[in-house]
């Protein structure tokens, strides 16, 4: 799998300056997990949203194939936690040891820890959000528990949406990942640009190889290691702490 199955998505933010590292090119492909791509992937690639001076922002995104993008967070579907727990309880099928304990060991992965700073209302409370924001990806694939996620993004958030059905869907399955760790090496953060509500945060990081399991006892797909990878956040604070509008995972062109 990419650093992101999400980078599957391609997210254009427009409302703010030239991105820090021009040397960083978008990684847009769009690859369903039936192998084709839906319609309500590519209806999905523009979404205009403008402001009174007509330039808020563009935002695209190819949506998880049109597979529960708009009731992502619920619907009648289980919550973050009873799929967690309900993976905990009962694997699709009995799986070879080491998977049966590298499982245990996956959803038993401790939550990162909050920055304290990260709802001040401050270009240092945003990158602190948004650096805590990265960190939980690793957290939600390896445990399935969402609630975090959840409570950081705006509901019409297409990335973090997808993240939410992406997550779901694999433990609902008996799956994880195993834990990764994401070392983050650079932060930037830009204030919103004529006519935006929203702050960009762009967040460099490396990862380590990955191992996601389907729950059959099959090998798992492995995501070797990446350096150099880029998310830029689209970020607006209200009520009292920053929360994610929009996200685009850039990858490093080799350079």
């Amino acid at each position: 799998m990419p650093v992101f199955p999400e980078s599957s998505l391609l997210i254009v933010v427009m409302m703010m300056a030239v991105p820090v590292w021009s040397r960083l090119c978008v990684h847009v492909c769009c690859v369903c997990r039936a192998g084709r791509v839906e319609e309500s992937c590519l209806r999905a690639v523009l979404v205009v949203v403008l402001s009174a001076s007509g330039a808020l922002g563009t935002m695209g995104a190819l949506a998880a194939c049109g597979r529960g993008g708009d009731d992502a967070r619920g619907g009648g579907g289980p919550s973050a936690s009873a799929v967690s727990a309900s993976a905990t309880a009962s694997p699709t099928v009995d799986l070879p040891a080491d998977q049966a304990a590298a499982r245990e060991a996956a959803l038993a992965m401790p939550a990162p820890q909050k920055p304290e700073n990260m709802d001040e209302n401050s270009s240092e409370g945003a990158i602190a959000t948004a650096t805590y924001f990265v960190q939980l990806y690793p957290y939600v694939y390896a445990t399935g528990d969402l609630e975090q996620w959840k409570s950081m993004s705006r509901q019409d958030c297409l990335f973090c949406n997808s993240v939410i059905t992406n997550v779901k869907e694999l433990h609902e399955s008996g799956g994880w990942a195993d834990p990764w760790l994401h070392t983050i090496t650079q932060t930037g953060y830009s204030d919103p640009g004529p006519g935006s509500e929203y702050s960009r945060i762009d967040i460099l990081f490396d990862q380590e190889a990955a191992y996601k399991y389907d729950g059959t006892g099959a090998p798992p797909e492995v995501n070797e290691p990446q350096t150099n990878t880029l998310l830029i956040l689209a970020m607006k604070y209200e009520d009292g702490r920053w929360i994610v509008r929009e996200g685009q995972v850039e990858e490093n062109d080799g350079e």
